[in-house]
């Protein structure tokens, strides 16, 4: 599964723009989220009604997120629909950061990557004991 996140966080092509009935334009999922918290309810009641989610084929045809739009489908209230928009973008900024952070690591030289602290063997504990000339003190007894 190809999520691209950026992609579905990005601004969209002039043109494709989404205008609402009050005439404010909406180039992102972050615009759209805060159109929609701002917009009166005639407005909102022009894009999605029983006959029409406005917003929900904007998502899917410009925007490019088909599973943000199956999550509209069925919502006709500005608060369930700006949390849903609201709760997918911050799950595809995690995908984002987490996409960004494997790509960076995977461009890193073996050098560049720590490595990982093991826990030394009871051998390589006694021959660094020896190196340094200390010894371990035999365990005590109870």
């Amino acid at each position: 599964m190809d999520l691209q996140p950026e992609k579905k966080l990005a601004k969209c092509k002039d043109g494709e723009q989404f205008w609402s009935a009050n005439g404010h334009q909406f180039w992102n999922l972050y615009d759209l989220a805060r159109g929609i918290q701002g917009m009166d309810d005639n407005a909102f009641a022009h894009h999605v009604n029983t006959h029409r989610n406005d917003f929900r084929a904007w998502v899917h045809d410009v925007i490019g997120d088909s599973t943000l739009a199956q999550g509209l489908v069925h919502l006709h209230d500005k608060e369930s629909m700006m949390r849903r928009i609201v709760l997918r973008i911050r799950f595809l900024e995690l995908m984002k950061d987490s996409t960004l952070t494997t790509a960076r690591n995977s461009r890193q030289s073996p050098q560049e990557i720590p490595a990982k602290k093991t826990a030394k063997s009871a051998t390589a504990k006694k021959q660094s004991a020896a190196k340094t000339g200390k010894r371990r003190s035999p365990p005590r007894k109870h």
